[in-house]
């Protein structure tokens, strides 16, 4: 059985069981094959503004969805799930969550024991199979995700694009080089999913017209550690980089949690007075988020670094002295924060001079990084790191051609 094959059974089955779960009002959920699609055949898709899900989606497909939805991602995917969500004014935006079946990158880095560098052989993997979990986010009739609807998406204009929030689901298990004689476990995974919307913001006032993008990026990210004890503890996570670029032809007018250097509480939010015929209205959205032992660096404009600040730096390249104690070689307690599950969210808003028609691309990076711990003696421990990289590419429509 291939692979593909595998994950649509996969698909399949946990359709079914959401289905069965009376809990939940579910609609029958269509799976259609989203190689070669007609514009006829997804204008039919959309008919009647219920949830639906495309297997083996040809890049073809997504571009003429994105004409409907407001964007999409590039290359193919092994399932794509379309969920449309009806605002109470009538309009209808969308969220699209995608399996991540592209192959994490290799990662340059090094892990170390007892500070003297090894080679690590990262062990690539796909995403996970489909969960029950994320069939329910996806075709609950009630939103599971809070980040759905950070916005009133009510207060924009008629004229305004409503956002397209698109999900990747990540996934990948560590490993590394043994360390005198022994090698951490390779069963470990570390997944999660990662949100990326995006608002097109037309200002079309009588004195000049332009667009803002609005890109928001949410993240949780779960480390179902295999041991944790004062011996042995791993995988957790140590850190993750989040990156969204700015696109061609707008420069950065803000970004957040901003100017942030180390910090352990951050604010994420954007502010902006966007103009149209005669009259403007404000559009605004902030959430705070207080990072236990954890901290955020704001690399630049665009690109923060989330790490573990206690016990030790969870950006080190060698071994974290800090991470255990010197009289009995004990490690000490990890974070919930690398040890469980762990949520972010950023903002980048970019602007440009003149209203543009048509699309723009926009290149996104996330990397994650995992630790593995094992101390025996005073004498001995061992440290271990391997880290995964992903990075996604989004087309936008700049204009208002897809509210519905």
């Amino acid at each position: 059985m291939t692979q593909a094959v595998q994950a649509n059974a996969a698909i399949r089955a946990a359709f079914l069981k959401v289905q069965a779960d009376k809990s939940h009002a579910i609609h029958t959920i269509p799976i259609h094959d989203g190689d070669k699609l007609s514009q006829k055949e997804v204008d039919t898709l959309f008919a009647d503004q219920t949830p639906f899900l495309l297997t083996n989606v040809s890049e073809a497909t997504k571009v003429l969805l994105g004409k409907k939805i407001g964007g999409n991602t590039k290359g193919k995917a092994d399932y794509l799930i379309v969920k449309p969500i009806v605002l109470a004014d009538k309009r209808v935006k969308y969220h699209t969550i995608e399996s991540a079946n592209q192959l994490p990158v290799k990662a340059s880095e090094a892990n170390a024991m007892q500070g003297q560098e090894m080679n690590i052989k990262p062990q690539e993997v796909n995403a996970l199979p489909l969960s029950n979990e994320v069939v329910l986010n996806a075709f609950a009739s009630t939103s599971v995700r809070v980040w759905e609807t950070v916005a009133d998406d009510t207060e924009l204009p008629a004229g305004e694009p409503l956002p397209w929030s698109h999900t990747y689901s990540y996934a990948f298990s560590p490993s590394a080089s043994p360390g005198d004689n022994w090698t951490p476990p390779t069963d470990g995974t570390l997944y999660g999913d990662v949100t990326y919307e995006f608002q097109i913001l037309i200002n079309q006032s009588q004195e000049s017209s332009f667009q803002y993008i609005v890109g928001t990026v949410t993240g949780v990210w779960n480390a179902d550690m295999l041991n944790n004890t004062d011996k042995e503890k791993g995988w957790g996570t140590a850190y993750y980089d989040t990156i969204l670029n700015q696109p061609e032809g707008f420069f950065d007018y803000s970004s957040s949690p901003e100017n942030t250097n180390n910090s352990s509480e951050v604010s994420t939010s954007v502010g902006l007075e966007v103009g149209y015929q005669s009259a403007s209205f404000n559009y605004s959205k902030s959430t705070t988020e207080t990072l236990t032992d954890w901290a955020v660096v704001q690399n630049s404009a665009n690109n923060w670094t989330y790490y573990m600040a206690t016990p030790y730096d969870g950006r080190t390249t060698s071994y974290p002295k800090d991470a255990s104690h010197g009289s009995e070689g004990k490690l000490y307690d990890w974070p919930d924060l690398t040890t469980a599950t762990n949520e972010w969210q950023t903002i980048s808003t970019w602007k440009n001079n003149t209203l543009v028609i048509g699309t723009v691309d926009i290149d996104a990076t996330f990397h994650v990084k995992a630790n593995y711990m094992r101390s025996n003696s005073l004498e001995y421990a061992w440290w271990w790191a391997c880290g995964h990289s992903w990075s996604p590419s989004f087309q936008i429509n700049l204009t208002n051609d897809s509210v519905s």
